[in-house]
């Protein structure tokens, strides 16, 4: 990931996403909710709703949702929960227009696999919404709060991430997101084991 944001850097800082939704830095959420476990769960999707309807009525700033196909199915076949008026369900953005919205953000808030690395590395505020995730590394560095589903201890997730910004408290960067030349460890790795992954098979030709 840290080669990848390097990368597109350039691409990222250009986006104008925030003039064309007429957006202000850091004064708006930006949301992404499409795993299959919290969308899917219709209690678990109505209680991020009301997570979302609480982050609107508390900070009084937009919410933006990135709404992936199949968080916005079931939405439409959800019940009719009223939403505030600062919630804004918009279509999935491009990769470098999402990166510049949650770098600007007031505060990321998602399920995504990569948040932990992302918010870790471009050190902007995160949480994540999920019961579980597969980077302790994240967890054991402090970079990234699991939250679950809970809305008071979202809540306070939140007002605490936003806290750690504003006050300047800077993140300790787990060690494996700092590697620079992943591609070229991979290139490697290819290269020298594909041809002995027959021999560990013992079909080597």
């Amino acid at each position: 990931m840290y080669e990848v944001l390097n990368h597109y850097r350039p691409k990222i800082n250009a986006s104008d996403i925030l003039d064309t939704l007429k957006l202000t830095k850091g004064q708006y959420f930006v949301v992404s909710v499409h795993r299959e476990e919290n969308v899917d769960n219709l209690e678990n999707l109505r209680r991020i709703l009301l997570i979302l309807n609480r982050m609107a009525e508390d900070y009084r700033v937009p919410v933006i949702v990135s709404t992936h196909p199949r968080t916005r199915k079931r939405l439409e076949a959800s019940d009719n929960l009223k939403m505030n008026s600062l919630i804004r369900f918009l279509k999935p953005f491009g990769f470098t227009d999402y990166v510049h919205l949650q770098t600007n953000a007031l505060c990321t808030v998602s399920d995504s696999g990569t948040i932990s690395e992302e918010s870790a590395i471009l050190s902007f505020p995160a949480i994540s919404l999920r019961n579980s995730m597969e980077r302790p590394e994240a967890q054991d560095a402090g970079t990234i709060v699991l939250t679950g589903f809970s809305e008071e201890v979202v809540m306070r997730s939140v007002e605490l991430v936003i806290f750690e910004k504003n006050a300047g408290i800077e993140k300790e960067i787990s060690v494996d997101y700092k590697v620079s030349n992943t591609s070229w460890r991979v290139v490697k790795l290819i290269q020298g084991l594909s041809s002995l992954s027959n021999v560990w098979h013992g079909i080597a030709g």
